[in-house]
């Protein structure tokens, strides 16, 4: 019987009502004839699924059965045919036909294959796209044999079935084909997808389908080629801002998803066939896209359009992204979506118009990712570390790419010529000068050099200030090393008139004169030697206003640690020019981070033997404390801010924190910064006693001197204070002084100072050296009072063997010497009766003070060999280093602990402070409480723990 032609969905099971489905060799029906139908699913389960349309590739025809109705009586007129056998019952034919309302993948949306708008549908592992036979791409040409293959697909070339958000999506390219121009017609803008509905998945024992009609565009927002946003893979219900710095690859859309790029051949370095028209998209060396900018002249986030739709404040930024398919060797690259309108070599364009990220306070930089970097006028970015130059994309602000680790130099003729200028006279250089600055990440010691044995130049490193070339210039009024220094000057400031472009510059700032609040884009490592290597492109946006980059103040030590002079530098480079912006110094010398607000501030009053232009501010970068007096010996706090930038004008209101600008310094009308929070500058006596330390080495060019290897802690104590010491930085001497003469030394000097004056910050001062001293001789007190409680001999000094005939319980250290062990415990505790006059060296200098204490056991009798072991010395040249003040006498150790303290107290003009105070560490002030009263009490606690040894 033919029940006659029938009108069916394609991707809907083709089903029949009565049609017996226990049919084992049928159970889902017999396709007797046609074309478009799946043959995988039906050749695995008998499932019939169209899967191309009626006008292009015909009927499919397919015979129901139902088992025979017979009876067992053996009368065929009652119907007996053999029953369990199925017999063919009707036949029908099928047009199939694309679906009415199919699910849809809209490619401009980028969300993948969705039921309703916004609603994805979600697939497991099991899932893929229905695919038979294969396609030539070559335009104009169609293998004319492919159309005839059973179940003829017809869009898988160009989808793909991705994971997403814990799913898997499918996603389509296009909904245009070049062989619909051709006389056989094959293709449809559709994606088939197939998938398990029983079984385990791996092994199904039923299939469903799925239809998707692509297209490239649907009406309604969002659903076109044009974006102002993009939606948010994870949840299609959301969009995301397009804003610049959002990377558009490396996959724009899924096209030719795993294959390899269209590149033009032969062509050094590749280009990819991907080009953008405009300036809101930008191409690195990858291929891979990038939103760079969205106003060209306005600076508000997204600016309202006028009537006439234009922008409110500046022509909006907008670019047009042509790409290409790679469809293989037989149809090479070819234009994405051309055949919209006809054939074309050209592809459809993709247009997006971005706007500008946000910035904080409305997000959390750098935490949220479409949150912009916030700098300031004056502000500087180190990039150092980025692999080759930096690339600047988009600049409404004016910036500069400088390198302030770069040396120049001009060749000089010899020292003679120079006016006899010997490296040591640079030593006079304040210490941004000589002791190295930003940029040199301790790699530069120096920003000056003479290289007089090598290339016989004069070298500076970074870019010269006014300020530098005046310090500079006081070294020598020789007029060959002046137009030397002038020749520096000039090419260093080389940068600031045409930028740097090589992979050393690597300081991003914004503190060109002429610099005004706008938005930057740049790239980095997007150099052909960096894609080479495989490293990644990264585009960052940063956005720039005012006030003026507020910066903080790095403290720059000298060289030498008894130096007086000190630099107090601000940390912003100011586009590599300080000169153009004027400074406001203050410092407090009451100044309590725990209480901030009871601060007297006073205006720094630049030096009047400074050229004029600093002593009203201008370049006043740096502020120098030096010198001999009661300032630079005690703590000071400074603190900073700078006004002269035209893109920060002056609006009229108070200035900010309150404190208004002094008259005797530059006022231009701008607007200044705010203040830099307090940095501690300590003074002389405490970067004395932090860099001499028994834990440091006192010097740092290894390449001069050579290491000192004493480590232990009393041949660093030294000898018994005796006379002031030499405070130079000569190795030779630094090496040869004691901590307690180098102490006391430091400690007499400040006293010196405060004899007419009782000054808080001094007196501070002379307590932490005092405490210093204090518990050196605590030391040895503690090591002496050890050394009796413990009388038990060492090792054997030489080899670990003991010499021939020696008897351990017939010796004591100090034999031959003391006539008994008792004697030599008493005199580690008080000393000895006798004294003994300092040990000096040929050249009459004190090497050793023993007085009334026990000198060392070389006198070449029993003891010695005791002695020796005792204490691990193999002779007296080692013995004297090690122990510069002999042994014993703890109890006159403590005295002089708590006899400094005492003198303290009986001087009129100092007064004990018990406040904390700060130390730097790492740049940065510690608050800190040393408690110099308790050190004092456990100085005189430790006499009377030696009175009960001692005989009544």
């Amino acid at each position: 019987m033919f029940a006659g032609q029938f009108v069916w969905d394609i991707g809907d099971q083709i089903t029949d009502p009565e049609h017996d489905n226990a049919c084992e060799d049928f159970p889902h029906g017999f396709l007797y004839e046609g074309q478009p139908y799946n043959p995988a699913i039906y050749g695995a389960t008998g499932q019939i699924f169209p899967v191309n349309s009626y006008d292009v590739h015909g009927t499919l025809e397919v015979w129901w059965y139902v088992a025979s109705r017979g009876t067992d009586d053996g009368n065929t007129q009652n119907g007996n045919y053999a029953p369990g056998i199925f017999w063919p019952h009707k036949t029908a034919l099928y047009q199939p036909e694309w679906p009415v309302t199919p699910y849809k993948i809209v490619v401009a949306r980028r969300v993948g294959g969705e039921i309703t708008e916004g609603t994805p549908r979600v697939y497991d592992t099991h899932a893929s796209l229905y695919h038979t036979g294969g396609f030539s791409a070559t335009l104009g040409v169609l293998d004319s044999d492919q159309e005839t293959i059973p179940g003829w697909n017809p869009n898988d070339e160009h989808a793909v079935i991705l994971p997403v958000a814990g799913g898997y999506r499918v996603f389509a390219a296009r909904d245009d084909f070049p062989w619909t121009t051709l006389t056989n017609y094959s293709g449809h803008p559709y994606v088939l997808v197939q998938f398990p509905t029983a079984g385990d998945g791996a092994n199904p024992t039923a299939w469903g389908m799925d239809v998707f009609q692509v297209l490239a565009e649907d009406v309604g927002v969002d659903n076109d080629l044009d974006y102002t946003d993009l939606v948010n893979q994870a949840d299609p219900t959301e969009t995301v801002p397009l804003v610049a710095g959002m990377p558009l690859s490396p996959v724009l859309f899924p096209i030719n998803y795993g294959a390899p790029e269209c590149f033009v051949p032969n062509l050094i370095p590749p280009d990819p066939l991907t080009y953008s028209v405009g300036d809101a998209v930008w191409l690195d060396r990858k291929g891979g896209a990038w939103v760079i900018e969205a106003e060209h002249d306005g600076f508000v986030q997204n600016p309202l359009p006028d009537p006439e739709g234009n922008s409110a404040l500046g022509t909006p930024s907008v670019s047009d992204v042509y790409l290409w398919e790679n469809w293989g060797p037989d149809g090479g690259c070819q234009p994405w979506l051309s055949f919209r309108s006809g054939l074309s070599t050209v592809p459809e364009p993709i247009r997006f118009r971005p706007q500008w990220p946000l910035v904080p306070p409305a997000c959390a930089f750098p935490n949220d990712a479409l949150c912009a970097r916030p700098l300031k006028i004056g502000q500087s970015v180190d990039q150092s570390g980025q692999c080759g130059t930096i690339q600047v994309l988009h600049d409404s602000v004016g910036q500069r790419i400088i390198d302030p680790t770069r040396w120049v130099g001009v060749t000089v003729g010899d020292q003679v010529a120079m006016g006899n200028i010997a490296l040591n006279d640079f030593q006079n250089l304040p210490p941004h000068l000589y002791a190295g600055e930003i940029g040199g990440g301790g790699e530069f010691p120096d920003r000056i050099r003479w290289n007089f044995n090598a290339s016989g130049k004069l070298e500076f490193r970074g870019i010269m200030s006014d300020a530098d070339q005046y310090y500079l210039d006081q070294i020598s009024n020789n007029v060959s090393y002046l137009s030397a220094i002038a020749a520096l000057y000039a090419a260093s400031r080389s940068q600031l008139i045409a930028p740097e472009e090589d992979a050393a510059a690597k300081f991003v700032t914004v503190g060109d004169a002429a610099a005004i609040p706008g938005w930057i884009t740049v790239a980095f490592q997007n150099d052909q030697a960096c894609v080479d290597a495989g490293l990644p492109v990264s585009v960052e946006v940063w956005r720039v206003d005012c006030p003026p980059f507020t910066g903080s103040i790095r403290v720059i030590q000298p060289e030498c640690l008894f130096s007086e002079k000190l630099a107090m530098q601000f940390s912003g480079d100011l586009g590599g020019d300080p000169d153009q912006v004027t400074f406001h110094w203050q410092y407090s010398l009451d100044y309590d981070p725990a209480q901030p607000e009871l601060a007297q501030w006073d205006d720094y009053f630049p030096s009047n033997s400074l050229p004029p232009t600093m002593q009203a501010g201008t370049g006043l970068r740096e502020v120098l404390i030096e010198g001999a007096s009661l300032f630079t010996l005690q703590d000071s706090w400074w603190r900073v801010r700078y006004r002269g930038y035209a893109g920060c004008p002056g609006d009229g209101n108070p200035l900010p924190q309150g404190v208004a600008w002094p008259n005797f310094i530059a006022n231009d009308g701008t607007e200044p910064s705010l203040f830099t929070e307090p940095q501690l500058a300590e003074g002389w006596v405490k970067r004395v006693v932090r860099q001499l330390t028994p834990f440091d080495q006192r010097f740092s060019d290894f390449h001069e001197t050579p290491v000192n290897t004493i480590v232990d802690m009393i041949a660093q104590a030294g000898i018994r204070y005796e006379q002031n010491v030499a405070l130079n930085c000569d190795p030779n001497n630094l090496d040869a002084i004691g901590l307690i003469e180098a102490y006391s030394t430091v400690m007499n000097r400040a006293k010196s100072f405060s004899a007419a004056a009782s000054v808080d910050g001094v007196n501070q001062a002379i307590e932490l050296v005092a405490s210093k001293v204090s518990d050196l001789y605590m030391l040895l007190g503690n090591e002496a009072y050890a050394d009796a409680m413990d009388p038990t001999l060492g090792v054997f000094a030489g080899g670990g063997e003991a010499p021939a005939g020696y008897n351990p319980l017939a010796a004591f250290s100090f034999q031959d010497q003391l006539p008994s062990l008792l004697e030599e415990e008493l005199a580690l505790l008080r000393g000895v009766s006798d004294t003994r006059a300092p040990d000096k060296n040929a050249d009459n200098q004190t090497i050793a003070t023993v007085y009334n204490r026990i000198p060392w056991n070389f006198t070449s009798g029993v003891g010695q060999v005791a002695y020796a072991n005792n204490y691990q010395l193999t002779n007296v040249t080692q013995a004297l280093q090690t122990y510069p003040q002999g042994h014993g006498d703890a109890w006159g150790h403590y005295l002089q602990a708590t006899k400094l303290f005492y003198k303290l107290l009986g001087d009129s003009t100092f007064t004990w402070i018990t406040e904390s105070e700060s130390v730097l560490v790492a740049g940065q002030p510690v608050e800190v409480g040393f408690m110099y009263e308790r050190k004092f009490a456990e100085a005189a606690a430790a006499k009377p723990a030696l009175v009960p040894p001692l005989p009544r």
